[in-house]
């Protein structure tokens, strides 16, 4: 590549940034006493209703404090459908919601989803330990693959991809359910993918350009990369971005904005994080060495 885009260069600014979005979203998760999790994690039960024509949200608080249900949320109101959450465990407490609902207006159609208590503690547990097993099945390939430094700076990254994406739906309040944990491990693959091509880039070059230093090498590489991850990412968003607008409410829309926050900030950590992480713990200067 004769005009390598000097990627490193900015490497200090990038570490900046990345450190003020996860320091801004570790605030707003402290603030908040943790994120914002669904009946998936917390144990309850959420209900889905569909009306034959539009109702606020002040209309549906109305009738269900009228007919005695005070601990019930409206956690989305999308057109004629509501998405209401409850954590209180009483015994047909789904059947009442929605009998007060269509007593006072025109519920075409409802779905009720409980979740015991220790099933939702359960499920908490299991997604962290999906999570970390993951990350660390990724630390071995990558070391295998290629050396340590390379499976440190993939990790880096995608613990930056993950902390950035949490940190956002805290900051704008987005519950997070089983669907969104499923999202948050497609973004980590998604990430890893990105960066293996790159790191397989730099590891052929380090054979075809030796004597070369090796920040101009981990610059051509992710130069020579550039348009193969850009299409990529950009085919993929498209896609995602067309069911966050087809989805009206409710579990598939997190799902996607999961999915949009997760190739953005995958991508830029593919080129402005991993590489740079692997450089700094590389002493050599040299392709060569």
């Amino acid at each position: 590549m004769d005009n390598p885009i000097n990627f490193l260069g900015v490497r200090r600014i990038c570490f900046v940034l990345s450190a003020a979005l996860i320091l801004g979203g570790i605030g707003s998760l402290v603030a908040k006493q943790g994120p914002n999790l669904g009946i998936d994690f917390r144990g309850g039960v959420h209900i889905v209703a569909k009306f034959s024509e539009p109702v606020s949200v002040a209309a549906a608080n109305a009738t269900l404090e009228a007919d005695g249900v005070t601990d019930a949320e409206i956690v989305t109101s999308s057109g004629n459908i509501l998405l209401i959450d409850t954590v209180v465990h009483e015994a047909g407490i789904g059947q009442k919601i929605v009998g007060a609902l269509r007593a006072g207006h025109p519920l075409a159609d409802s779905e009720i989803n409980e979740v015991g208590a220790n099933v939702g503690q359960d499920l908490q547990v299991a997604g962290i330990l999906m999570i970390v097993v993951s990350l660390g099945l990724i630390l071995i390939y990558v070391s295998l693959r290629f050396q340590w430094r390379f499976a440190v700076g993939a990790v880096v990254a995608l613990i930056h991809d993950v902390l950035i994406t949490l940190g956002v739906f805290s900051v704008m309040n987005i519950e997070i359910n089983l669907p969104t944990l499923a999202a948050f491990l497609t973004v980590v693959g998604y990430s890893i993918n990105d960066t293996i091509v790159v790191f397989d880039r730099i590891r052929e070059n380090q054979r075809l350009l030796r004597g070369m230093r090796f920040t101009d090498l981990i610059n051509s590489s992710i130069t020579q990369m550039l348009r193969r991850t850009l299409l990529t990412s950009l085919t993929t968003l498209v896609v995602v971005a067309l069911i966050f607008w087809q989805s009206v409410a409710g579990e598939l829309r997190t799902f996607s904005l999961a999915l949009i926050f997760g190739i953005v900030v995958g991508t830029y950590s593919s080129i402005y994080i991993a590489s740079p992480v692997v450089m700094m713990l590389r002493p050599r200067v040299t392709a060569g060495d």
